[in-house]
């Protein structure tokens, strides 16, 4: 059966809408003995069917037409057409928002890519917003809080 997602946070954007006839559920299977054998979230389109992830991921969230996956502790950002973004490499990671995503490197400091994989804000803060209308900010030490906004 599928239900829709548990979490209430930012990764469950994906289950709000079809994004491109997809939309985030969790599936859970119980067996015969009222077991939970299988509890995971996966992609499926208007029909039912589940989208096949790659291989030895985790499917975290889902926006932009991108899925954010995981393997081992690790996040990268795959298209719904079948290639990847980003490598898996960030040791944090957030959905797309307005095209834009918070990611970060393994020295702590994040950044913000676009959904091609671009970066568009450099690795140098400890704490960056979601974009909300086209506005984040950003926290560094050495600056405090800085504020960006997107343009077209």
């Amino acid at each position: 059966d599928f239900f829709k997602v548990g979490k209430r946070d930012i990764y469950a954007k994906g289950a709000i809408y079809f994004d491109s006839g997809y939309v985030m559920v969790r599936n859970i299977v119980i067996n015969h003995k009222n077991k939970v054998t299988e509890d995971y979230e996966t992609l499926i389109n208007t029909s039912g069917r589940e989208y096949a992830l790659p291989f030895n991921t985790t499917l975290i969230s889902y926006s932009n037409q991108r899925l954010l996956l995981e393997r081992d502790g690790k996040y990268g950002f795959y298209a719904l057409k079948n290639d990847w973004i980003t490598d898996i490499e960030y040791t944090y990671a957030t959905p797309f928002c307005e095209g834009l995503a918070v990611v970060g490197d393994k020295n702590g400091k994040k950044g913000v890519i676009d959904v091609h994989g671009n970066t568009v804000v450099g690795f140098e803060y400890t704490h960056i917003t979601e974009c909300a209308g086209g506005i984040f900010l950003a926290y560094s030490e050495a600056d405090g809080w800085c504020a960006f906004a997107k343009l077209s």
